[in-house]
């Protein structure tokens, strides 16, 4: 009984939040396998973080966001929206084709501070 009297606390509410996923990080950037800049928007709900001219054959530094889900991301460049899904906790390269076409590598960064 005593653990329906905790569930009634403001703190365990809290704590349920924190464990059902609210406010995962990971770590995003945008690899351009193109022949010009592009700027590229990837975005999850009304969640969004924006890379401005990323020039040809180069990639982004990474930027951290805190999203509660990464599936169905929206990456937007170039006119056209393709929908990809990230890893939360790693680093997570989005790739731009030069015909748009829109990849992503996850990898496990052990030096990463945030995990």
């Amino acid at each position: 009984m005593r653990t329906w009297k905790f569930l009634g606390h403001p703190l365990a509410v809290l704590c349920l939040l924190v464990a059902s996923g609210c406010g995962v990080t990971t770590r995003l950037a945008v690899k351009n396998s193109g022949e010009a800049p592009i700027d590229v928007k990837v975005s999850r709900g009304p969640d969004s973080t924006t890379f401005s001219a990323v020039a040809a054959g180069t990639t982004s530094d990474f930027e951290e966001v805190e999203w509660g889900d990464f599936d169905g991301v929206d990456v937007e460049t170039g006119g056209k929206t393709s929908k990809v899904d990230l890893t939360a906790e790693q680093d997570n390269t989005i790739d731009v084709a030069a015909d748009g076409t829109v990849t992503v590598q996850s990898t496990y960064n052990e030096e990463n501070e945030y995990w």
